[in-house]
Formats: structure tokens, C-alpha cells, sequence
């Protein structure tokens, strides 16, 4: 519903697990924030009240989500943004995440310096990735593509950055 960790919530949880380079599982729902989407939210992302109106609430989906990255590396584009919203609304309902993180902002600047900037939607067009930017499955697919791409070119994985 905003940019504020500490008191915004969660609308939409959309990850991709892969294993060996490959998507082999996913993980997309809509999330009820129990409040009003802002206008500049809805005009963001395009999700509005009416499409979460009947979803589940985070506390309803926060073990489910858990399970699914339990053991895994997080991977996220400014990692810091998307896993501490869901650090945070986790922790709420007993939920501590540990998983170690990469950031493919970071790594993006580090194989591709000379890019204008690197936000997810340049660096996704750098690569041919196409996709609905800022609806949290299509943003999560592009991220594991654009990971891929990324490695290629660096030859190697990254070190942790969380």
C-alpha cells in the first residue's frame, strides 16, 4: 500500500523457485492489506481494492509463503525493499526469515556499469525479458530471468549481499 516498512502492507506476494537455472515451482497471490489502496498505489501497480477485497489477509498466507522459501536463497531486485516488507509483516505473525539474499540490482550495476540505471524494467529490456512491471509474479519471473542472464555473463554466482 506504500513505501513504509513499518506501517504499509502487502498486496500481492508473486516468487519463483528455481533449481539449476530453471523455474521449477511458483508461488502468486493476492494479498488483502485490510485497508484502502492508495490512488498513487492503484495507478502503480494497477491492483485495486476491488481485486483484493476477497483475498486472504498476510496473516492467512504468511506460513505458506514461509514453506515455500524456507532453505532457499531470496533473490530480488533491491532485495532491500521486497524482503523487508515481508520480514516485517512476517515477524508480526511469528514468522523470522534468515535466508541469506542476493540483490540483482547490485549485481546488474556490477556486469552492467555502463547501463543508464538499472531498474528492473532496463535491465529486463537490456536482456529481451518482457513483462507486467510491478505485479509481484511477472516482476518475480523477470528477476529469475534476468538472474540468469546476469550470471552468464559474470561466470560466476555472486556473494551474498544479505
Amino acid at each position: 500500500t506504500g513505501l513504509d516498512v513499518l506501517n504499509d502492507r502487502i498486496t500481492e506476494i508473486g516468487a519463483v523457485k528455481m533449481v539449476d537455472g530453471k523455474i521449477t515451482e511458483k508461488f502468486s497471490t493476492m494479498v488483502n492489506p485490510e485497508r484502502k489502496i492508495p490512488e498513487n498505489v492503484v495507478e502503480l501497480t494497477g491492483i485495486t481494492d476491488d481485486m483484493v477485497k476477497d483475498a486472504p489477509n498476510f496473516e492467512a498466507l504468511a506460513g505458506d509463503i514461509y514453506k515455500f522459501c524456507y532453505g532457499s536463497v531470496i533473490i530480488a531486485h533491491n532485495i532491500a525493499f521486497d524482503y523487508t516488507f515481508l520480514k516485517n509483516q512476517s515477524k508480526a505473525v511469528n514468522y523470522i526469515y534468515s535466508n541469506r539474499g542476493i540483490d540483482t540490482l547490485a549485481l546488474s550495476r556490477t556486469v552492467l556499469p555502463d547501463l543508464s540505471n538499472h531498474k528492473l524494467n532496463t535491465v529486463c529490456e537490456k536482456f529481451g525479458i518482457e513483462f507486467l512491471h510491478h505485479r509481484a509474479y511477472s516482476d518475480a519471473f523477470a528477476t529469475a530471468q534476468m538472474f540468469i542472464e546476469l550470471i552468464k555473463l559474470k561466470g560466476s554466482l555472486p556473494e551474498y549481499d544479505v
